[in-house]
Formats: structure tokens, C-alpha cells, sequence
């Protein structure tokens, strides 16, 4: 297992010859600290982990590169291993399981906090992580109803994808790569449009809509992965 320390985890990572199947899981800790006492936090609880699988159960195909095998002359003896690899496609499944209790406490064990809060705490926002890599999740409350009966299958997936290291692919200033953060996750023009339906857009995006906007490249997947086998994330 990877990241025992956190939320996130990699159980298992099974290759076969035209597959790679990853099985992330995420555990969490639901807490309302609003003034709503009346929320449902099994209702919520529900949600999170419709929302979460909905954006990152993920299957697709990717290009690869491999090298021919190696090959002998059997006159010569001569070593031709020296060809121009060829490309192969592969499916890469990720599998999620969510895992999540309701507290009265914000007390976290080796899990990521989600935390409602009043409208007020949050300066009206959705909702907010408390750092790139972070593991807490605040939720505003007035959004909570949304999230529960499904119209809003984003927020949630938007905020666990910071937690993983995901960033707005529409801000593109060059001082964030002072930061460390790679370059390939701001995107063009031409690819946002290509995307438009991605989880990660930022509110003031013409793209971002809270129900149609769940999908997740190949490319943010992969560095998902990377982070977590890294050790980057549950900050």
C-alpha cells in the first residue's frame, strides 16, 4: 500500500498484458459544524461517495511506446535490438472505494476531514481545501442540499482533486511555476475546449457547471497516481 499516513491510498496496482488496474481508496471523516443541524449526513455521506465514484472510476486507453524484443543473428551473431520502439495501446481502469464516518468531533485517524461550515466561515464559496495536497475539505452549507439530491456532482470531486494535486487548467500565470507545480496542468485554449466537461475548471470558467462537469483526463489521472505513490498528498 502506498500513503498510509492520510486519506488517500493505493491498495493495488494488477497489470496484465493490455491492462492496468489501479484500486485507489479514500477514507474520510463527515463532520457538520454549521449552524444546519438538520442536515443528513448519511444523505451526505451518500453523496460524497456517488460524486467521488462518478468523476474518478476511470477507464481509457493510452499510447505506449516499447521496444522491439531482442533478436540474434543466427549467422552473424550480430545484436539487432537496436529498432525504433512501436506504439501499443493499453487500458488503464481506476477503481475507487470510498470509506466515510460521521463525527462530532474533527477528529481525523489517518483520514481526510469534511467539514460543513456556515456560509459566513466560507466568504460564500462552494467550498474550499485547505491546501494543494491538503486533507481537509471545507463544504458550505447553503451547497449541501445540492450535493445531496445529485444536481451538484462537482464541488465535491473539484475539492478532492486539489487534495491530489490538481489545479485549474484555465489559470495560467507564469509565477506558479516558481511553485513547483507542473506546467502540463494549465492548458491552451484549444484543449479546454476539447475538454469542457472537465471536473477541475475554475468557478469563473464558462465551462464550469456543477452537474455536467465530472470528467477527469488521462493525464490528471496519471499524476493522481504519481502524487499518491509519492507520498505528495493527505498534507
Amino acid at each position: 500500500m502506498y500513503c498510509m499516513k492520510g486519506g488517500w491510498e493505493i491498495l493495488s496496482i494488477n497489470k496484465s498484458k493490455n491492462a492496468t488496474d489501479i484500486y485507489i481508496q479514500l477514507s474520510a471523516v463527515l463532520v457538520n459544524n454549521s449552524s444546519n443541524k438538520l442536515i443528513n449526513m448519511t444523505q451526505f455521506g451518500t453523496a460524497l461517495e456517488r460524486s467521488l465514484k462518478v468523476c474518478y472510476e476511470f477507464s481509457s486507453y493510452e499510447a505506449f511506446y516499447e521496444s522491439p524484443e531482442k533478436s540474434v543473428g543466427h549467422l552473424d551473431g550480430y545484436d539487432y535490438l537496436y529498432r525504433r520502439p512501436f506504439k501499443v495501446f493499453k487500458l488503464l481502469n481506476a477503481h475507487l472505494s470510498v470509506k466515510w464516518r460521521i463525527s462530532a468531533l474533527a477528529n481525523p485517524l489517518n483520514e481526510h476531514l469534511v467539514e460543513i461550515k456556515d456560509d459566513k466561515d466560507l466568504s460564500g464559496v462552494y467550498a474550499k481545501v485547505n491546501n494543494i495536497y491538503g486533507s481537509i475539505v471545507y463544504v458550505n452549507a447553503n451547497k449541501v442540499s445540492g450535493i445531496i439530491s445529485g444536481f451538484d456532482r462537482n464541488t465535491l470531486a473539484h475539492e478532492f482533486g486539489h487534495s491530489l494535486g490538481l489545479l485549474h487548467p484555465d489559470i495560467n500565470t507564469a509565477w506558479f511555476g516558481f511553485l513547483g507545480y507542473e506546467s502540463n496542468q494549465y492548458w491552451t485554449s484549444q484543449k479546454r475546449s476539447k475538454d469542457s466537461l472537465n471536473m477541475m475548471y475554475s468557478g469563473g470558467s464558462p465551462y464550469m457547471n456543477d452537474s455536467l462537469s465530472t470528467h477527469i483526463s488521462s493525464s490528471q489521472m496519471r499524476l493522481v497516481i504519481e502524487n499518491i505513490r509519492q507520498s505528495k498528498v493527505n498534507q
